[in-house]
């Protein structure tokens, strides 16, 4: 009996297949997403309260990371690039500036209306779900995106504030 090797399977029988348009299959999963999309549409004040939350949550970041560089500054150890003086402003007065692209806001809607659905993203069994879902493809396809990591889904949905999750 032959021996198969995992390299020998995933070179031939999972490699990639050429598909001219991907399409989100009909199963019940691709109708939960359908709804919670139709959701955000229908009341869209909801992905401004959560671009709202993701703001305030990359400024308090940013602070973070500022109130770091003036600790190092205090201290008189300055990393190469960082120039001595600068001054923590604290998070009210932290402003974004031009930076890494981030995920959307209607992308992080979407995923924590999913992640009551899926049942969290620390499993890895809802990671592989994710990983392997042609619906989520589909969706993160049309809106130029990629899958976020599972700890950049955690931390974005918690970023969510109690007020806009009520909502």
């Amino acid at each position: 009996m032959p021996r198969f090797h995992l390299v020998d399977i995933l070179c031939h029988e999972l490699a990639p297949v050429s598909s001219l348009f991907l399409d989100a299959p009909d199963s019940g999963f691709a109708l939960v997403v359908a709804e919670a999309l139709a959701l955000l549409r229908t009341v869209p004040r909801l992905v401004d309260l959560v671009e709202r939350d993701l703001d305030t949550h990359a400024r308090n970041k940013k602070a973070l990371r500022e109130a770091d560089l003036a600790s190092v500054a205090e201290q008189g150890e300055l990393l190469p690039g960082v120039e001595r003086g600068s001054v923590f402003q604290g998070p009210r007065n932290v402003t974004l500036g031009e930076g890494r692209k981030r995920t959307p806001a209607h992308v992080v809607a979407l995923f924590l209306l999913l992640r009551g659905y899926l049942g969290g993203f620390k499993t890895s069994r809802c990671d592989d779900f994710l990983r392997e879902s042609r619906t989520i493809a589909v969706f993160l396809a049309h809106h130029g995106t990629a899958l976020p990591g599972k700890s950049t889904l955690i931390e974005l949905t918690n970023a969510v504030a109690l007020p806009t999750r009520e909502a």
